[in-house]
């Protein structure tokens, strides 16, 4: 299993900022664990919409890549996803790598997330 598989980050409700942490589902409701303050859980409340799991590798500046960051390379920008059983890069020009743990990462550079609001021009 790859290290720390069970990381998650999403957007926080109360103000939309970016949270790292455990995810903790109750319902339709979304929390992200941050740890526990004499036994008591510590959440945060997240948009369920932006939940993007890490997939247990960095970028070649160390920043964790989750499902769902728009990152850079070589072959241009793409995106991190799933396809069936692997993980992959889908580059906008049609190239599509698959992962191979403890390369894959360190040529690519997380440039956002597909949640993050697209910069105006």
């Amino acid at each position: 299993m790859r290290e720390g598989i069970g990381l998650y980050k999403a957007k926080r409700k109360d103000n939309g900022k970016w949270i790292q942490g455990y995810l903790f589902c109750v319902w339709e409701k979304a929390y992200i664990l941050l740890g526990t303050t004499n036994g008591i859980p510590n959440m945060v409340e997240v948009d369920p919409e932006t939940v993007c799991q890490y997939i247990g590798e960095s970028d070649k500046e160390g920043y964790k890549i989750h499902i769902g960051d728009r990152v850079e390379s070589y072959e241009g920008e793409g995106v991190i996803a799933i396809d069936g059983m692997s993980i992959i890069v889908r580059f906008d020009k049609g190239a599509i790598w698959e992962f191979i743990k403890g390369f894959t990462g360190k040529l690519l550079l997380v440039i956002g997330n597909i949640h993050d609001k697209a910069v105006e021009e």
